[in-house]
């Protein structure tokens, strides 16, 4: 499990460095994982002297504050931008996980805890394949999309993101099973639930509020244009009398 953990917390550092390479043109590495490095012995170091059981805890907490704050040593002016990279790298492997521990729950109703752990790790990898596919064949629409987007919208994404997560790990973990088709029925509802409150409410509130947004400058242009039509009509009234 420990393999794994640290597994997980490897394919995050590189998926973070790949991604953030690719859209921001970054160059400064060495420090990056001269820190990693540094990070994964100390936390193995640390490992040791303390109980097995609170190495499943301790670690994973400690990997997904570093996958959180190491990127911010690349050096890059956007270090909002590299933080906020991460956190969407952690939350998406959340969701994927949670999502996944939810549709195997149907079927079975036990989790051991190598089982939850493997399952963290198929979700890294996946989430990796989609931040090559971000940054490689769609870089110059991902670049956009970065360069346009502002942090209330990526927080409100990244709150929705944990949220549905969570609501996943209610569905496997805390709904009874039973052997009728109601438990199955209800862990159904909260997966379509969970994905549609992580993904579907906030492009709707993106949307409203870019709608908001234009509306109100669309009013603004407006007073702008008769208040020029207002000051010509006065121009020509006043040579008029002159």
């Amino acid at each position: 499990m420990l393999f794994y953990s640290y597994a997980e917390f490897v394919i995050g550092l590189v998926a973070i460095f790949y991604f953030t390479s690719k859209i921001f043109s970054i160059t400064k590495y060495k420090l990056y994982f001269a820190l990693s490095l540094i990070f994964i012995i100390s936390t193995a170091s640390f490992a040791c002297f303390i109980k097995s059981d609170q190495r499943y805890v301790i670690l994973p907490v400690l990997h997904f504050v570093a996958l959180t704050f190491l990127p911010i040593s690349l050096g890059y002016n956007k270090k909002m931008m590299l933080l906020f990279s991460s956190l969407f790298f952690s939350g998406l492997t959340f969701f994927i996980s949670e999502i996944y521990q939810l549709l195997c729950s149907i079927y079975s109703t036990e989790f051991a805890s190598s089982t939850s752990v493997f399952f963290n790790l198929i979700s890294n990898l996946i989430v990796l394949g989609i931040f090559v596919l971000l940054s490689s064949p769609l870089k110059i629409k991902t670049k956009l999309v970065v360069e346009s987007i502002t942090k209330p919208t990526i927080i409100m994404i990244l709150i929705f993101l944990y949220l549905g997560g969570s609501m996943a790990t209610f569905g496997a973990y805390y709904i009874i099973p039973s052997s009728d088709c109601r438990t199955a029925a209800l862990k159904i509802l909260t997966m379509i639930v969970s994905v549609v409150f992580s993904f579907s409410i906030p492009i709707l509130l993106y949307n409203q509020i870019k709608k908001s947004q234009y509306m109100h400058e669309n009013d603004i242009y407006e007073r702008q244009l008769n208040a020029q039509i207002n000051y010509y009509k006065s121009i020509t009234t006043s040579g008029y009398e002159l």
